[in-house]
């Protein structure tokens, strides 16, 4: 998800590839200004309501990820089959 949404950001002019700079053995890093427009837009996409496939109701992916997140310490600990959420169909 993270890298969609770089790649978005990226496409829409909202954060520049010379924003990026690459350091030697440690991969590649943002600039601050960059980073700081990822959150605020990352911050936005996760509170972004949407309605759910199944239910219809209204939802957003931070509640999605939060069930889940309880859906699978029930699996884990109940050593039930998981049944995962399916975003798209």
């Amino acid at each position: 998800m993270v890298e969609r949404l770089v790649l978005y950001l990226i496409n829409k002019g909202v954060i520049k590839l010379s924003q990026f700079t690459e350091k030697e053995g440690k991969g590649v890093r943002m600039d601050e200004l960059s980073i700081k427009s990822y959150l605020s837009n990352y911050e936005k996409f996760m509170t972004a309501s949407f309605a759910d496939i199944k239910t219809r109701k209204q939802t957003n992916y931070r509640e999605v990820m939060k069930k889940n997140v309880m859906k699978m310490e029930n699996v884990l600990l109940n050593n039930i089959e998981y049944q995962p959420y399916i975003f798209y169909s």
